[in-house]
């Protein structure tokens, strides 16, 4: 017979004994193409603070180890020096657990059970094994929620896989190959070039409305600098620099920038003396650091990654103008065509629009690395010394209700200061992103300043 003392011990342990359940182990595994220490900033970046592609909202906690995943209400921490060795060949892996199950409290997972590992193996030839494993207890319902943890971590993992296969070089493109232009066009060798750099997004097709009558005078060449990129100024500088110079032995190169593209273009006319024909500056952000964001990018660079896109995100109506806005809604609610984009170029105009979140989306990492490290660079190469020693003949376009640089006081500045021939085109009521509309023939201004 159990005597009294082993039956007290017994309901000593019951609740414990109660409380646990079936163990569930989930492991996914994924080849990425990509070193472990991209793998696993870009995990850090992309899944882990924006969700990773699936359906959910984040909310980063302080110091950005913790997040709310929404509408689950999931509380996740990442666990204090998250390298360890999770992986049969001592792989250094990122380890997190659920701290409150929020709406899934009644889902039958043991509270406090629920760890997960993820590692990151070096493969060779830049590329890298990653598994990540999942691991809990599960009260009731184990093999459903094996099952659901299976499906959202591999879609995580594909959609990880996905981004890191993604380009992370610059590359050049002509957008109206690019974006399908079904019009005729003179063969490309027989033209000037024109080259267009990107603003601080990296697409390069802010400015597709003019991209079409362009086309009829120069062959375009755009620089993409995807969203993975890190390369520093000085790279991207002699990128253009050795490509401008390339051309310029046999036509004519103009060279196009906007917003932070500004910067990089003076300096790429720096970098090659007398390859450049031509410079077009469009709302040059060279003057940044005079606006409140700009004069705190410091700050900015510092902020936890969820704070600051929601700084960049609650900015964006600084791109705009009333004009811009007012013609979009009557041209939709009437069904009228830009004259510029009529005909066969309606078709190209819905690919870009379509393409365009895609192409303008930058994660905070990305943001950082271009605005710690190119801010500056670009405005030393405006500097007036700089500039009185550049004797290229510049065309520097501005709108007059620029909200987020003072385009119109830099243009002026700029074409002051300049040491050759300097012409200034304001254009009235344009914004940030409205100085390249329709509002503007770019391609009859450029023949003005350059002949």
């Amino acid at each position: 017979m159990m005597c009294r003392a082993s039956i007290a011990l017994l309901l000593q342990a019951l609740p414990a004994a109660l409380a646990l359940g079936t163990p569930v182990r989930v492991v996914v595994k994924r080849a990425l193409a990509a070193p472990p220490d991209l793998a696993r900033a870009t995990w850090l970046d992309y899944t882990w603070a924006r969700g990773g592609g699936l359906p959910v909202w984040i909310a980063r906690g302080a110091g950005d180890a913790s997040r709310l995943v929404l509408p689950a209400g999931l509380r996740e921490v990442l666990d204090d020096g998250a390298d360890g060795a999770d992986g049969a060949d001592g792989a250094a892996a990122l380890r997190y657990r659920v701290t409150s199950l929020g709406l899934l409290a009644e889902g039958g997972i043991v509270a406090g059970s629920h760890r997960a590992a993820v590692a990151f193996a070096d493969a060779g030839g830049g590329t890298c094994d990653m598994e990540w494993s999942v691991a809990f207890e599960a009260a009731r319902f184990a093999g459903p929620w094996r099952r659901v943890t299976e499906a959202l971590v591999g879609a995580a993992a594909d959609a990880l896989s996905a981004r890191l296969a993604a380009p992370r070089t610059p590359r050049w493109f002509d957008p109206l190959e690019e974006f399908a232009l079904d019009e005729p066009r003179p063969p490309p060798t027989a033209l000037p070039l024109l080259v267009v750099l990107p603003g601080l997004d990296g697409s390069a097709v802010t400015a597709w409305a003019q991209f079409p009558d362009l086309g009829r005078a120069y062959e375009l060449r755009c620089l993409e600098i995807p969203r993975l990129d890190r390369s520093s100024w000085a790279g991207l500088v002699g990128l253009v620099a050795a490509e401008v110079e390339r051309e310029a032995a046999a036509r004519d190169v103009v060279v196009l920038g906007e917003s932070l593209g500004a910067g990089l273009a003076l300096a790429v006319a720096s970098a090659a003396p007398g390859a450049v024909a031509g410079l077009v500056l469009v709302s040059p952000a060279t003057g940044w650091r005079e606006t409140p964001l700009g004069a705190n990018r410091a700050r900015l660079v510092a902020l936890p990654d969820a704070l600051l896109e929601a700084i960049v995100a609650l900015s964006s109506y600084q791109l705009l103008d009333a004009d811009q806005v007012a013609t979009t809604l009557r041209r939709v609610a009437s069904g009228a065509r830009s004259p510029r984009l009529a005909g066969d170029r309606e078709a190209y105009a819905w690919r870009v629009v379509n393409d365009l979140p895609r192409r303008l989306a930058a994660p905070a990492a990305t943001l950082k690395h271009r605005l710690g490290g190119w801010m500056e660079a670009s405005y030393a190469a405006a500097a007036p010394a700089a500039l009185a020693a550049m004797k290229t003949p510049l065309l520097v376009v501005a709108g007059t209700a620029d909200l987020r640089t003072p385009a119109a006081a830099e243009a002026r500045r700029l074409a002051a200061d300049a040491g050759g021939p300097a012409t200034v085109l304001l254009v009235d009521g344009a914004g940030h992103a409205g100085a390249t509309d329709d509002r503007l023939d770019l391609p009859a201004a450029m023949a003005g300043a350059f002949g």
